[in-house]
């Protein structure tokens, strides 16, 4: 009979719990997974109203696939309620900001309104001004000083878009009334009046147009001598009382009208 050596077991190297493992990690986790399916699978298997429920591991893969399809369904649905809730957030801030953008563009409307009538506005004070200098130009052909005065710019700055009335005013202001003429100067030989204003300036005393009709001044342009000119405004102007000097440079030119040589009253009377 022959004796077998009992070998001792193999000494288990002892675990080294605090040493971290992949291996380790793996093998536990699926423990402790397989742990929690037979105790769902007991639970079940003791409740008789329960529907059947299999574990993972008991069902096949074409019905692991067809899960795996349901839940990308689900996850894309998910998605998309996802981005329906950001459109809505979008469109809502974009209708809270509605009222904003439309005060905006209100307020950016009324002040191009604004400005654009205040371009007219400086246009027209400009063109108004431009034919009042024009105007006073032209009166100084009659001799008179016709500077731009307050009255002038308060008439450029006026609600009045008449250029005919600006004018007649203007002359009035610088001819009319500092020469006291009788009503307006005439539209269609202004020039003419205006040169027969200095003829008389030139020509004979200090107010001497005093009371005569600015219409009739371009005939007395029209007058050759002083006292033609005299005769014609003593006519004209229908004073009550003239002025002397105007009637003896009128009676002058009445004495030359009468005026008769002696030789020939001499041979009348032979």
């Amino acid at each position: 009979m022959t004796k077998t050596k009992l070998t001792p077991p193999a000494k288990r190297k002892a675990t080294d719990w605090n040493k971290k493992n992949g291996a380790d990690s793996a093998r536990i986790s699926k423990r402790l997974e397989h742990r929690s399916e037979l105790k769902d699978s007991a639970a079940t298997t003791n409740d008789p109203g329960a529907p059947k429920t299999y574990p993972p591991r008991a069902v096949g893969a074409p019905l692991l696939r067809l899960r795996q399809k349901i839940k990308e369904i689900y996850d894309e649905d998910d998605e998309e309620n996802d981005n329906d809730a950001a459109l809505l957030h979008f469109n809502i801030s974009l209708i809270n900001d509605k009222p904003n953008r439309l005060e905006d563009e209100a307020q950016k409307k009324a002040e191009l309104a604004s400005e654009t009538i205040r371009i007219a506005k400086e246009q027209q004070t400009a063109g108004k001004l431009n034919l009042i200098m024009d105007t006073a130009m032209t009166v100084q052909k009659a001799g008179l000083k016709a500077k731009i005065t307050k009255k002038d710019l308060n008439l450029a700055n006026s609600p009045e878009l008449d250029l005919k009335k600006i004018k007649k005013k203007t002359l009035k202001d610088k001819v009319e009334t500092p020469l006291k003429l009788q009503g307006e100067l005439p539209e269609t030989e202004l020039e003419e009046a205006l040169l027969g204003i200095k003829k008389a300036i030139d020509e004979l005393p200090p107010d001497s147009l005093d009371d005569f009709p600015a219409a009739d001044l371009p005939e007395l342009e029209k007058q050759s001598t002083d006292a033609e000119m005299a005769n014609l405004i003593l006519k004209k102007s229908g004073r009550k009382k003239q002025k002397k000097n105007l009637v003896e440079i009128a009676k002058g030119l009445n004495k030359f009208k009468n005026f008769e040589p002696e030789n020939q009253n001499d041979k009348e009377k032979d």
